[in-house]
């Protein structure tokens, strides 16, 4: 019993050595990993990360200073050029060309619809009913129709203007 004993701690004090030879890798690996971390835990988080992000700051904090005084002072040259009641034409007259924009917007609108209505080619794109000539022939024919009106309108001013100058002679 006594020799088996002995040859059984002969093999537990081998398996521990074989246990800890293998440990050893294992162990340089993980400090390696540690070391790692740290690096890169300092690199975000060390004083020369944390003085650029706060100089970042300061500059953007900076930035909106300069702003706030460039509007300051865009605010008190205007006041100095224009009268309030002229500030006030122009915030009305800054509207109305807003809404003047968007009755333009809708007119063109408008009048595209009505041009495709006739078939004309509008923008690359047609009425989508009927025959590809006789679409053709349509827009042809608005577009004389158009010609003649404007010369009968150009005829028409001509007159009146005749007849005014008849009139005041």
């Amino acid at each position: 019993m006594q020799a088996t004993l002995a040859a059984h701690k002969a093999a537990l004090s081998t398996g521990r050595l074989a246990a800890s030879s293998a440990l050893q890798p294992l162990l340089g690996a993980e400090s390696d990993i540690l070391t790692h971390l740290l690096r890169a835990l300092e690199a975000k988080h060390s004083t020369v990360a944390r003085s650029l992000e706060l100089r970042a700051a300061e500059v953007a904090l900076d930035a909106q200073r300069a702003l706030a005084t460039a509007e300051a002072v865009r605010a008190k040259a205007a006041e100095a050029v224009y009268t309030p009641q002229a500030q006030q034409a122009l915030r009305n007259y800054s509207e109305h060309l807003r809404g003047a924009k968007g009755r333009v917007a809708e007119a063109i609108l408008v009048a595209r619809e009505r041009l495709v209505a006739y078939g004309v080619i509008v923008d690359g794109t047609e009425a989508a009913a009927g025959d590809e000539a006789q679409d053709r022939a349509q827009e042809r024919t608005m577009r004389e129709m158009a010609k003649v009106h404007r010369e009968m309108s150009r005829q028409l001013k001509e007159a009146k203007g005749d007849l005014g100058r008849l009139g005041r002679t």
